[in-house]
């Protein structure tokens, strides 16, 4: 049996979505009749489609999945999400349903959002020579707010060609607003000699980052950048420098920004050099 997944991506935003509402019966979960999308008992090839249209037209891969379109099929593609509690800036989610070996493939990804009705995913099946893809893929984007932070809750469910319909799955996350990179710096001495070595570190919010360490030399009016510092896992970073000049040096450390912080400086420090 040949395989294949087909990948639809959805960027949608909480306010603005557009797309088809899911309202016909068999495209909720705990229905009291057995789904069924049209013609799918036959034992020849379907012909058409439901008559629900699609919130956009995924893409399917060159290969597809042949369906078993005589034999019945009682087991649901499984649907999951790789959703968290909580994010920083815009929530991305990803959805993925798989059907089961030998199944009739994904016929359509639903979810909601919160309180918005139900949207749904088409997935394209090749009706005449009875060809449906195994997976579906699709991704929603919640904006983050301006100020504070926002509980949200996603359900997610699927349907296969043959009317399976899978139980809902429901999360909960929360999607904060991107505020400025908390930092602070600090020296290990505040004079010493000159070519002596003095340590200026500090904590940011983050692992993983790059943070800017900028200086300013005696007797001048700018700053400059002394290091480019990755920060470690324990969210800290540091630096030895053995300052040339007699006067006072300044140092300041900066992060540009990223997806979860806005860009933000940290506090100066001086050293005076005998």
């Amino acid at each position: 049996m040949k395989r294949a997944t087909l990948i639809a991506v959805l960027a949608l935003a909480v306010l603005g979505l557009t797309g088809i509402f899911a309202t016909n019966g068999y495209a909720y979960p705990g229905s009291t009749v057995v789904p069924c999308v049209q013609a799918c008992h036959h034992t020849t090839k379907p012909v058409g489609d439901p008559s629900l249209n699609p919130t956009s037209t995924p893409t399917p891969t060159p290969t597809m999945t042949v369906m078993p379109m005589s034999t019945p099929d009682a087991t649901c593609a499984v649907t999951v999400s790789n959703a968290v509690p909580s994010y920083r800036g815009d929530a991305v989610l990803h959805l993925s349903a798989t059907d089961n070996v030998g199944g009739w493939g994904v016929g359509y990804l639903y979810y909601t959002l919160d309180d918005s009705p139900t949207r749904l995913i088409r997935v394209p099946v090749d009706w005449t020579n009875s060809m449906g893809s195994m997976n579906c893929e699709a991704s929603i984007t919640v904006p983050a707010p301006a100020t504070g932070s926002v509980a949200h809750t996603i359900s997610f469910w699927s349907q296969d060609n043959y009317g399976n319909v899978e139980s809902a799955t429901t999360k909960a996350f929360t999607v904060s607003a991107l505020t400025k990179m908390p930092m602070s710096i600090a020296v290990n001495h505040t004079w010493v000699y000159r070519y002596h070595p003095v340590t200026i570190s500090g904590t940011v919010a983050k692992a993983g980052i790059r943070v800017v360490l900028y200086q300013k030399k005696p007797y001048t009016t700018t700053y400059t950048v002394l290091k480019t510092i990755t920060t470690s896992s324990a969210k800290t970073w540091s630096y030895t420098y053995k300052p040339s000049k007699h006067g006072t040096y300044y140092f300041k450390a900066r992060f540009a920004g990223d997806a979860e912080w806005l860009p933000s400086n940290s506090t100066y420090k001086g050293v005076y050099v005998r």
